[in-house]
């Protein structure tokens, strides 16, 4: 018995597994705009355990300085073209969100 427990043994992988780590895991949820567990952190301790909501897109903006800038186009596109920008934002990685 003691001979085959010592022949079975589990040996390190020389190249460590990014996909399961779960830190890089609520890393790309929060990058792409999916629900995830964030971290609190209450003096020097740090605790993963904060269920944050996934993005939702806000009404659109009825505000008066809005209206009269010039430079801003919130009234301009429609809720589908809103929608459109949104989901295309959210669904790029983080490089690519770079140069938008």
């Amino acid at each position: 018995m003691d001979q085959q427990a010592k022949k079975i043994v589990k040996k390190r992988s020389p190249k460590a597994n990014k996909g399961e780590w779960k830190r890089l895991k609520m890393q790309n949820l929060r990058m792409t705009g999916k629900s995830y567990v964030g971290y609190h952190r209450k003096d020097n301790v740090v605790e993963q355990h904060v269920q944050r909501p996934s993005r939702i897109l806000d009404n659109t903006c009825s505000s008066t300085f809005c209206i009269k800038a010039k430079k801003r186009f919130c009234n301009k596109f429609i809720e589908r073209q809103r929608l459109q920008i949104f989901n295309r934002f959210w669904a790029t990685s983080c490089s690519e969100k770079k140069y938008m």
